[in-house]
């Protein structure tokens, strides 16, 4: 993704985001309390890319790992932060200011 296209990906993601936040819940509140710190530096890496847009096998490329080292990255990243989606994780990624 060009600088451009991430600036417009974090911009819509933003107005979507802001739309979701009232529908967030005590869990939420928890994730926003842990932040950024419950992730290693690694796992930071690979939930700014999954929050840009990147697929496992782009995240698996970009890092230099196999797909199966990205998939444990990204399901680490879901248990610690009690999520379930990409969505999920880019919503705290835009909270948390990790894109931009």
């Amino acid at each position: 993704m060009t600088e451009e296209q991430l600036h417009q990906l974090n911009a819509l993601l933003t107005s979507r985001i802001a739309g979701l936040n009232a529908f967030s819940g005590d869990s939420s509140r928890k994730k926003d309390a842990e932040g950024l710190h419950c992730l290693t530096v690694r796992e930071q890496e690979v939930l700014t890319l999954i929050a840009s847009g990147y697929t496992r096998p782009e995240v698996a490329a970009a890092l230099g790992v196999t797909r199966n080292t990205a998939a444990t990255h990204i399901a680490s990243i879901y248990r610690k932060l009690d999520i379930g989606s990409i969505a999920e994780a880019t919503m705290l990624a835009v909270r948390w200011g990790v894109l931009g």
